[in-house]
């Protein structure tokens, strides 16, 4: 089984329990088959070429099981895959559309780590990506901690990926000293990190930060979007803050951000408890 949250998220997608566990199950014997057929010294890395039209199969697979086939194929061709290869499938296991198959993400870059190929953070932000999607949070925090001890530099899609898996897992307080620690670290935040942070913030009924972020960001020259301001208007709404809900409503029309439905659902609870 891969978790409350994902077999709750299937089901929504019309996948029963059983079916989550047989795909996963699948996925997992080919990467074990693939650990089998594994010898060292047989297998070479592949020209550049041949290593470029290998990439790009697999991320045209239409599936996690297709992408782990393409890597079959390169090493019965008797090549090694490389990073990029790996990074390619690891990516697939947090698509939208599919199950996030955290465990076959983390499985896939151990063998990678295992078969000795030099890592970047990109297979790392694709895995920290699943398992924030499976609600994996301390698994995604724990992987961001496994980078910096590679001696990796964690980039903003690293953070992105672990601040949201964070807001994911109602995780308030990381989220902010994940955000914090990567100012620290020279990682320029981008709209994307300060909605994931918002949105944590919101989940955390800490209105207050929602609000500083939102001035942040807009001081960074960042141009909120109906996500960050739909975020902040709920976290007011949290807050009993109900003039302030009615000016951000004000401001993001006066900026040209269209609201949606879930803004105006937050706009109104927030007049009600007014």
């Amino acid at each position: 089984m891969v978790g409350n949250s994902t077999t709750s998220m299937s089901r929504r997608r019309g996948l029963d329990s059983s079916v989550i566990s047989w795909i996963l199950l699948v996925s997992l014997l080919l990467i074990n088959h693939l650990a089998a057929s594994f010898s060292a010294g047989n297998l070479q890395p592949p020209p550049k070429n041949i290593s470029i039209s290998f990439t790009r199969r697999i991320k045209r697979a239409r599936s996690l099981k297709d992408g782990i086939r393409v890597l079959q194929d390169i090493e019965s061709e008797g090549y090694s895959p490389n990073v990029f290869h790996y990074s390619a499938v690891i990516s697939k296991c947090s698509k939208e559309g599919e199950l996030p198959e955290w465990r076959a993400a983390l499985t896939l870059l151990k063998r990678m780590q295992n078969q000795g190929v030099a890592a970047n953070v990109i297979p790392y932000n694709a895995a920290i990506s699943a398992c924030g999607k499976a609600g994996r949070t301390n698994t995604a925090v724990g992987l961001l901690a496994e980078v910096k001890q590679q001696g990796l530099e964690p980039d903003v899609i690293t953070y992105n990926a672990a601040i949201s898996a964070c807001e994911k897992g109602s995780r308030t307080d990381t989220a902010l000293e994940l955000l914090a620690e990567m100012k620290q670290r020279g990682v320029e935040p981008n709209a994307i990190t300060y909605n994931a942070a918002i949105r944590a913030c919101e989940k955390g009924s800490r209105t207050d930060s929602a609000l500083d972020l939102l001035a942040e960001m807009k001081q960074q020259g960042l141009e909120p979007d109906v996500i960050t301001y739909s975020a902040v208007i709920s976290a007011c709404e949290k807050g009993s803050r109900t003039d302030t809900a009615l000016e951000l409503l004000a401001e993001m029309k006066q900026r040209g951000v269209e609201p949606n439905a879930i803004t105006y659902s937050a706009v109104i609870s927030a007049c009600e408890k007014g």
